[in-house]
């Protein structure tokens, strides 16, 4: 049996744990401008929904790690100056390390660049962000000028859909700056350090959740713009069923090309298909929260009850994002702030002196997060509506 110990969690990602993450995206993604000052607690309590004791908590964090300033009497600002794209540090406070983004309005980004922040300031090192709002030429050229300008180290978080230009790619392995790579490496081969979320792991821990509960024709539905990734999952999900003695049928997945998802109606239509074609699944084990979502509204427009009919996982923990409730989905956490903290450690590493082998990735466990959707009944009539929109 494969060993892979997860932690569970049953509840949800606190409210305040929530606001405080969307206020962080607002600063590191410059919406937020160094100096601004945020409106009174009780008026942000209103304009997000919660309580003014949940703002003052969120705000009470952010000021904690130095993201904010609160001034008796007067306010809370955005901290000035903050290390965002085109700060100018002195040459006696020069970063030891530069995090490159493409976005990190992205929530995936923005808690990896979370994971970095806390760690950075734990050790006592400065950090410099560079986060191009998905301009892909703009995170290219400050890629080159950071080589240009001899970084003392970066670590990297590449586009998603687009690969970096081979002078660039070449210039950078010349310079030998220590480089360490978040999610996915720049190109296959190289020989950066790169941490990585345990796909494998992840995949087996969610579908043995499902075949533990006796569900019994099991099916795996993702997207993955990589065919190999799609490929480690479906091996992953076929092995937790063999091993916990639920059947078995190959054919029971349906994969979600990038054509597909260019057109967001289109993959809704398409799973929804599919599944009028497999009546009989009694679980769904989706690459994402965002597929789950729209799994979901098709397995509803078919006339299935979540979970009675049909149990469905999603994974990214970010449901709340997709029209979910508190607690309604269950999914797994990936662990991308600590992919931010173990890219941190293996960079200051590598500017010590240690050799990594190559090749050397360092996958983070994630943990299931229990929610209704295999647990419990759940009402899908809210604004789940709207799950179709978001790309996939």
């Amino acid at each position: 049996m494969h060993e892979h110990e997860l932690e569970t969690q049953v509840a949800a990602v606190p409210l305040y744990e929530r606001i405080k993450r969307t206020l962080y995206a607002e600063i590191v993604s410059g919406q937020l401008k160094p100096g601004q000052q945020l409106n009174p607690p009780e008026k942000l309590a209103t304009q997000l929904g919660v309580s003014s004791g949940t703002i003052r908590h969120a705000l009470q964090l952010l000021a904690s790690h130095g993201f904010l300033v609160r001034k008796p009497h007067t306010g809370t600002f955005v901290s000035n100056p903050f290390p965002l794209e085109n700060s100018k540090a002195s040459p006696d406070s020069k970063p030891l390390v530069y995090a490159m983004f493409p976005d990190v309005r992205m929530r995936e980004q923005g808690q990896v660049l979370v994971g970095i922040h806390d760690a950075a300031k734990k050790i006592g090192i400065n950090t410099v962000v560079i986060s191009t709002n998905d301009e892909i030429e703009q995170y290219h050229q400050a890629i080159n000028q950071q080589i240009e300008e001899g970084s003392d180290g970066m670590i990297i978080v590449p586009p998603f859909k687009e690969s970096m230009p081979m002078d660039v790619l070449l210039k950078l392995q010349k310079s030998k700056i220590p480089v360490v790579t978040c999610y996915r490496r720049l190109i296959s081969p190289t020989d950066w350090p790169l941490v990585s979320q345990d796909l494998f792991g992840d995949t087996y821990a969610i579908a043995e959740h499902l075949a533990k509960m006796g569900r019994r024709r099991i099916a795996l539905i993702a997207y993955e713009e990589l065919p190999e990734r799609f490929a480690i999952r479906h091996y992953a999900f076929m092995n937790a069923l063999l091993n916990s003695n639920a059947p078995v049928d190959c054919d029971l997945k349906l994969s979600l090309d990038n054509e597909v998802v260019k057109d967001s109606l289109r993959v809704y239509e398409v799973i929804k298909s599919w599944l009028r074609e497999h009546r009989d699944i009694d679980a769904i084990c989706c690459g994402g929260d965002r597929v789950a979502s729209v799994v979901i509204k098709a397995l509803t427009q078919i006339g299935k009850k979540i979970p009675d009919d049909v149990a469905v996982t999603g994974g990214g923990n970010m449901a709340e994002d997709y029209g979910f409730f508190p607690g309604e989905l269950t999914t797994y956490d990936v662990g991308f702030e600590s992919m931010g903290k173990e890219a941190l450690r293996i960079l200051i590493a590598m500017q010590k002196g240690e050799q990594f082998k190559p090749q050397f990735e360092s996958k983070i466990t994630g943990r299931i997060v229990l929610g209704r959707s295999t647990t419990g009944q759940i009402d899908i009539q809210h604004d789940l509506s709207g799950v179709v929109t978001p790309d996939i």
